[in-house]
């Protein structure tokens, strides 16, 4: 890689299915360095779902634990967009709630 490129840094799942009720999400990385990267920052989307956390656990175990609430009178489509920011490498995951009956 030259100098001064970024790298890409990825999770095994990009889309997730967000369930009703608070849950919590695990993020999986996908390494392909010898070290995790570090999570500098996040922003997520303007949606009815909550975000409560996100716990970076990417030192320990590779992973970000991400607690998300769908709340229960909400029936509608959603998606929340939660971009982390990797010192500039952005990389959004999308959190998507089917509609309920």
């Amino acid at each position: 890689m030259a100098s001064g490129e970024q790298q890409k840094v990825s999770f095994a799942r990009e889309y997730h299915w967000v369930l009703p009720g608070k849950n919590t999400y695990a993020l999986e990385l996908i390494p392909d360095t010898k070290t995790n990267p570090a999570l500098f920052g996040k922003t997520v989307s303007d949606s009815p779902l909550i975000l409560h956390s996100v716990d970076d656990q990417l030192a320990s175990s590779g992973k970000i634990i991400v607690t998300l609430e769908r709340p229960a009178g909400h029936k509608a489509f959603a998606d929340a967009v939660l971009t982390l920011d990797f010192g500039g490498v952005k990389t959004p995951i999308h959190f998507v709630a089917a509609p309920l009956p």
